[in-house]
């Protein structure tokens, strides 16, 4: 909540602004933003979870209120402090089928699922949550009468990675990221020092689908 007025209003005014369906996820309500609001969720880390699961949950039931021809083909995951450059982000789709399940993401690592029911764990190849991810239409689908279910029983309560909680419940399913370049998981410093060497000067424009911790001043070009 403390980031309303800051991270979330900039990334309103700024890129989300060409996106015409979007949702902020959050654990309170705020008068100058139209918050979807997770109750129970509260504001801290651990809340990631909860909302991005309940979320989708409330995402999927609105989608399915809509007209066909006007629901949503993808659904973008990322945190307010993300700048997305959105041209980019529907180029990269150019390939590839909504009506398929998908996981698109970048910048990814290595972790194991965890599980509190089975004992049995395995590791997962996840997108970075850092720097966003897409979910196509037909994985929603599919991952729609499993994420309550995820959430409340299976997911440990005391982890708050939800990129790791996500792909592991999208792996049970059968669906493995599909990893693309361009998501880049850190600042645009830090993505400079340590992969602006693997990309030619020439091809930067065309290379970065989104930055993180991008303060809201930049954003917002001040």
């Amino acid at each position: 909540a403390k980031f309303y007025h800051t991270r979330a209003t900039a990334t309103r005014d700024t890129w989300l602004s060409r996106v015409s369906n979007f949702y902020f996820l959050g654990g309170t309500p705020y008068p100058y933003l139209p918050v979807t609001v997770i109750e129970g969720a509260g504001e801290n880390r651990l809340s990631n979870v909860k909302k991005i699961f309940y979320g989708l949950q409330i995402i999927y039931e609105h989608q399915l209120a809509m007209p066909i021809q006007e629901r949503q083909k993808w659904f973008y995951i990322a945190g307010c402090d993300t700048f997305v450059n959105v041209e980019h982000v529907l180029k990269r789709l150019d390939p590839f089928d909504a009506t398929q399940p998908l996981l698109i993401g970048g910048h990814s690592g290595r972790e194991k699922c965890l599980n509190t029911i089975a004992e049995k764990i395995h590791p997962v190849t996840f997108p970075s949550g850092g720097a966003g991810f897409l979910l196509s239409a037909k994985l929603l689908e599919l991952m729609q009468p499993h994420l309550s279910n995820y959430v409340e029983n299976v997911w440990p309560k005391g982890s708050e990675s939800s990129d790791v909680a996500l792909t592991c419940l999208a792996w049970t399913l059968g669906v493995k990221v599909t990893e693309v370049t361009g998501f880049w998981a850190f600042s645009p410093i830090t993505t400079l020092h340590q992969d602006g060497r693997k990309i030619p000067y020439e091809r930067w424009d065309n290379a970065v689908v989104d930055l993180v911790w991008v303060h809201p001043h930049f954003q917002s070009g001040k």
